[in-house]
């Protein structure tokens, strides 16, 4: 059995472009989605509903969140590029990550209930903290650009947590 070696970390070839363009495809999806969820009627509802006095703007979030999914999209074909073995859980953790994210704009889409949704992005928030410890380890540069994910997604949860908390009977 042969064992890969990890690359060092400025390392590109022609071979990883096609996983680049995987990997910024899932994030213009995500982005796609969370632009679709924040356009919906439930993002028309949400923000008639009672807000937080620190809600940034929709305009703000939409522009963000992009920003971060394209982000993570960089961050993870920076660990997929590595190819060592090691690198595997990373990449693990990073799609259920991606998952999590699309179920999670997903049930707001469909107006699922608010506690719900928080439950979906609380999980969320644990697997991208895993996964930003785990690229940190694998590559610094893409470690750096999934902790703002993390951070935007405790804000985030923030916000759901105060925005239930309002619309709760």
């Amino acid at each position: 059995m042969s064992r890969t070696m990890a690359r060092p970390e400025g390392t590109t070839t022609p071979r990883d472009l096609p996983a680049l363009a995987l990997y910024v495809l899932a994030g213009c999806g995500l982005a796609v989605l969370g632009a679709a969820t924040v356009t919906s009627s439930a993002g028309a509802a949400y923000a008639r509903g009672p807000q937080v006095e620190w809600q940034p703007p929709i305009v703000a979030v939409e522009a963000v969140w992009t920003a971060l999914f394209l982000a993570s999209a960089v961050a993870g074909w920076l660990v997929h590029r590595r190819r060592a073995e090691a690198i595997g859980p990373a990449l693990w953790l990073y799609w259920g990550m991606v998952g999590l994210e699309a179920l999670w704009l997903a049930l707001f889409l469909l107006h699922a209930q608010l506690w719900l949704v928080l439950g979906v992005i609380l999980v969320l928030d644990l697997v991208a903290a895993a996964a930003a410890f785990a690229f940190w380890r694998a590559s610094r540069t893409a470690g750096v650009l999934l902790s703002c994910t993390v951070a935007w997604l405790l804000f985030g949860t923030m916000l759901s947590i105060a925005g239930a908390a309002l619309r709760a009977p």
